[in-house]
């Protein structure tokens, strides 16, 4: 039994052939098109060129003016910008520096107090030397300054304590049933008393 030529995926399909023909004869035009755009393109470069090229040929051929407004103008022609504040102009367009500046680093600034902004690296002001290359004195040192900073071993062991019972479920568990048993117990002695 051979099957494989009533297959709709089949390569030698009737339906696919035609198909392909079909999706090679769009791909061919498709092509021929971008080819003649890039040949229309580069045709109305030439013709823009040539036209421009002419221009600056008769442009100081085509006659005399009376007020002589090219001349004073550096005989640039009166196709050009004259700039007469050069200096100002640019001064303007660049701005000032230190200003730029600052406003950057308040826009720093804002954004990383508010958390926005979050770089990776040391901060600016905190410390650049990693864990591993500091020296046992240093490490004493750190050591010093934490004691002198009031809270204790034992002190911060018993907050640490603290807060371990408060977010322990177990021990919420424990308490909940002791309460329980205790209502309970309360509620059988009254039973007895009656």
């Amino acid at each position: 039994m051979n099957i494989l030529p009533k297959k709709s995926w089949h390569v030698r399909n009737k339906d696919n052939v035609a198909r392909v023909r079909r999706d090679e004869a769009q791909a061919a035009e498709e092509e021929r098109e971008a080819k003649r755009r890039v040949e229309r393109a580069e045709q109305e470069a030439r013709t823009e060129y040539l036209r421009r090229k002419a221009r600056a040929a008769l442009q100081p051929t085509g006659g005399s003016r009376d007020d002589g407004d090219e001349e004073q103008g550096g005989g640039s022609g009166a196709l050009e910008h004259l700039n007469l504040f050069p200096l100002e102009e640019s001064s303007e367009k660049k701005g000032n520096e230190e200003y730029l500046r600052e406003k950057k680093e308040e826009k720093e600034k804002q954004e990383r107090a508010i958390g926005l902004l979050v770089s990776l690296g040391p901060q600016p002001g905190s410390e650049v030397t990693p864990w591993y290359l500091k020296s046992s004195k240093d490490k004493e040192e750190s050591k010093e300054k934490e004691k002198r900073k009031g809270i204790s071993e034992e002190e911060r062991e018993k907050k640490d304590r603290r807060l371990k019972d408060s977010l322990d479920p177990l021990k919420d568990m424990k308490k909940a049933l002791g309460e329980k048993d205790r209502k309970e117990h309360k509620s059988k002695k009254k039973e007895k008393r009656d």
